[in-house]
């Protein structure tokens, strides 16, 4: 039998805007390897939570640390979707010390996108 050791991370997705989307929404949070530069970031692990809730969204992440490589930097993106349409996103990097993950929930603020 083969146990897989998972860590876990705490986040909170939430936007400021005094709105409440109405329905279900996909909040996608993923961890991502974003060491190199002019090159994609690379998922190491994603969750999707299908939800009529509002804001905050609160994810519990696993991720595999065999995976982690000390020398690499790590961040946290999310994303809203409602009725099929990305509606908000995090615009700034919240990059991560996996070797020193905060106790206390990491709270990632997405931004809502303008469309044309």
């Amino acid at each position: 039998m083969t146990t897989e050791k998972h860590n876990c991370l705490e986040i909170e997705v939430l936007y400021l805007e005094r709105i409440a989307l109405i329905g279900e929404k996909l909040v996608t949070v993923s961890l991502n390897d974003v060491s190199l530069q002019d090159a994609p970031a690379l998922p190491m692990a994603s969750q999707t939570l299908r939800t009529d809730q509002n804001v905050p969204f609160d994810f519990k992440l696993r991720y595999d640390p065999s995976l982690i490589k000390d020398n690499h930097t790590y961040s946290i993106s999310a994303r809203i979707e409602h009725e099929g349409r990305l509606l908000y996103i995090n615009t700034r990097a919240y990059t991560i010390d996996l070797n020193n993950p905060s106790a206390t929930p990491l709270t990632v603020v997405v931004q809502r996108i303008t469309r044309d």
